[in-house]
């Protein structure tokens, strides 16, 4: 019988709970059921064999193999044989929830917003790996992760976030892809991340087409076929998930969060955020109560 359970929350442990990250190396010898969780993961594969289920795709596994998986995308593994790997829990905002520099590297991008999207389309190709050297450095950071959050009496918040965000830009620096990003795949990535790093702010699409070097009439062409939705329809879930994660972790005011988030007007923001996330934004706030004006 396969190991594992359907679905997996942050309660279950007590380091994500705490720190926002969880790091555990585990050793697979039998199959692992399709699951989900309320947080976000990167496995990284260190040595053996097997195959990894993404939705209903299936991908071959060896030494080095990357993923980052969204918290709602079922996966889980089969064929096991000696499958070592490293498993990095972490919840989305240690990403997303502050401007950062992180979000600036070349690689983020692709690794951690479109990689993670599309991993359960039809045969697709652009699997990430790390070269060998680079499976050793990634395997360090993850231990001295893993090293800090042992002592359970040590004030390490700091060490643990810094040490996150060093493996997260490793990562985002070394990874490549199995076979080369097709021209629309790499102007949907550099579009994606021209949104991102510009979403609190006015933002042009015709800007956006600029930096991917593009019509803007093509790079909506290139959104609508590979998600389904026009670069407005991207942008606004972006701003939404950015807002989302702040009500979540913040004790700021609604009508800050919707200006932090690039939304002009509050009240628009609140429309859109109801539709999106069936409640309106002051009673999802995780019991938070809000900061004054």
């Amino acid at each position: 019988m396969a190991e594992g359970k359907s679905r997996y929350g942050k309660k279950e442990y007590r380091a994500l709970e705490e720190y926002s990250v969880n790091v555990e190396k585990v050793v697979l010898n039998r199959d692992f059921v399709q699951h989900s969780h309320d947080f976000d993961e990167i496995v990284l594969i260190l040595s053996g064999t097997g195959e990894h289920l993404v939705g209903s795709q299936v991908y071959p596994l060896k030494r080095g193999d990357v993923f980052v998986i969204k918290g709602d995308t079922c996966h889980g593994f089969r064929r096991a044989r000696e499958l070592s790997m490293v498993n990095v829990m972490y919840d989305s905002s240690l990403l997303f929830a502050q401007s950062d520099r992180l979000r600036q590297v070349a690689g983020f991008a692709y690794l951690f917003m479109v990689q993670p999207e599309i991993l359960h389309q039809e045969a697709y190709p652009y699997t990430v790996y790390l070269e060998p050297e680079a499976v050793d450095a990634a395997e360090q950071l993850c231990d001295f992760l893993i090293r800090q959050l042992e002592d359970r009496e040590g004030q390490y918040q700091a060490a643990v976030e810094y040490g996150f965000k060093a493996l997260a830009a490793y990562l985002a620096n070394h990874y490549q892809t199995r076979d080369a990003l097709s021209e629309k795949m790499r102007v949907f990535t550099k579009a994606v991340q021209y949104l991102q790093s510009n979403a609190a702010g006015r933002v042009k699409l015709q800007k956006a087409a600029e930096a991917a070097a593009v019509s803007q009439r093509h790079l909506e062409r290139i959104f609508l076929e590979i998600c389904g939705e026009s670069p407005v329809a991207y942008l606004t879930d972006l701003r939404l998930k950015h807002a989302d994660t702040l009500l979540r972790t913040t004790c700021r005011t609604v009508a800050q969060i919707a200006e932090e988030s690039g939304f002009q007007d509050p009240d628009y923001f609140s429309r859109v955020y109801k539709k999106k996330y069936g409640v309106s934004p002051g009673k999802n706030r995780s019991g938070r109560p809000p900061v004054s004006e």
